[in-house]
């Protein structure tokens, strides 16, 4: 069975925030790639912009989810 779902190579989260962001990214089996600060600059922050898929998570959505599993 054909899936119509692009096969990922890596999953990145970016917090961003006032003062700094933070990036992670992880392989699909889960492994972490990335795990650092980033500059507080929008302009590098541009992923959709340089032809990549992105999805927008919001802050009490993220909460809601977090708090349906334990740790």
């Amino acid at each position: 069975m054909s899936s119509n779902r692009p096969d990922y190579q890596v999953f990145c989260g970016l917090n961003v925030g006032k003062d700094g962001h933070h990036a992670t990214a992880i392989s699909p089996a889960g492994k972490r790639l990335h795990d650092a600060p980033l500059p507080n600059d929008e302009a590098r922050l541009v992923a959709r912009a340089q032809g990549h898929d992105v999805a927008y998570l919001p802050g009490l959505a993220m909460r809601r989810i977090a708090d349906l599993h334990l740790g």
